[in-house]
Parts: C-alpha cells; structure tokens; sequence
C-alpha cells in the first residue's frame, strides 16, 4: 500500500521501463501488437503517481499535522499550537512522567519565543506509525535555530489519537533528547 499511495516513483519507473522494453521488442520483432501494449504501459506509467495525489492516507494526515506543530512552535504561534493538543495533553521526559499539563507547557514557549530566544523550527527527520484507526505515534528529529544563529537538535516522540471530528489530536508530546541528550528536568524554557 505505501508504494502505492506514499511512494509511487518506483511503481511510475518500473512500468515505465518496462513500456519503453516493451516498445523496443514489438518494434524489433515488427510486432505492432507489442509495440502497442507498450505505448499504453508508457502511457499508463504515471497512474501511481496521479493515485498518489489522489489519496491522503492517515499516515500522510499525522505527519502534516506533526510538520504543522513544529512550524507553530518555531513562529511562537501558541494558540494554534494549542489546537492540536487533546484536552488533558501532557508534556513528558524520555522517562515518560509528566513534566507538564499543555497549557503550562505552551505558556512557557510563548514567553520563550517573545523573547526572541527561537528563531525557526523545522522537521529534520520524521517517522511516523498509525495503528489502527484511532492511534498513531511520530518520532521527529526538530532541527531550531536559537537567537544569534546557534543551532539545537530535538528529538520528540508525539502520541496521537483521533478526535470526535476525525482530526488527529496529540495526547502526549514525549520530549527524548536535547542536543543528543536526554533534557534534565528542569530544561524546558
């Protein structure tokens, strides 16, 4: 299913490859016949591709949603960061024991991001598994830039489950690592 749905391009080059094979024989052969089923295989070609941007599976819908939070983070935008939290959220360590509840958590970034002390966030590296129809779980490496240029790695690992309304919420955003660390627990800002 994923090379279907999240991968095409190798679906796309195979059947390419073969239609221009294809082509090639029938051509050589003089098989017109031939010929022609590889000129419907390079035309069918791209069919992964277009099945591809046709279907948004749940893995793709948790992996925006866990680009988005990142995004909001970097640009200090709480409210909305807030919204992809399910109510209860907590903020843990490595360890997994709770740090914070999320508005706590939230407040802090805020006041950390108002003093200028993050100036982006972007998504690194990201894995991220659906299991079953209701709860999912991305582990991302968060590449920041702090105030003066000075970069920092973040790793989380983000426990979602599916809301009333179909969205995915996070329920636990597990901080891992900290500069390739586990982060104290007094580290959050």
């Amino acid at each position: 299913m994923r090379y279907l749905f999240e991968q095409p391009w190798p679906g796309v080059a195979m059947i390419g490859i073969a239609g221009i094979i294809v082509v090639v024989v029938g051509l050589r052969s003089r098989g017109l016949g031939l010929a022609a089923l590889g000129l419907v295989l390079l035309l069918a070609s791209p069919g992964p591709w277009l099945l591809d941007r046709a279907v948004i599976t749940e893995r793709e819908r948790v992996a925006s949603a866990a680009r988005r939070a990142v995004r909001y983070a970097g640009a200090g935008r709480v409210e909305p960061l807030g919204r992809l939290f399910a109510a209860g959220a907590v903020l843990t360590g490595p360890e997994g024991g709770t740090r914070h509840e999320i508005p706590a958590a939230l407040e802090r970034l805020g006041r950390f991001e108002a003093a200028g002390n993050l100036e982006d966030c972007a998504v690194a590296e990201m894995a991220v598994r659906v299991d079953g129809r209701a709860v999912a779980t991305s582990e991302l490496t968060v590449s920041s830039t702090l105030e003066g240029g000075r970069p920092l790695a973040t790793r989380w690992r983000l426990h979602w489950r599916r809301g009333a309304d179909g969205g995915w919420r996070i329920v636990e955003a597990q901080w891992l690592e900290l500069q390739g660390r586990a982060p104290s627990p007094g580290a959050w800002p």
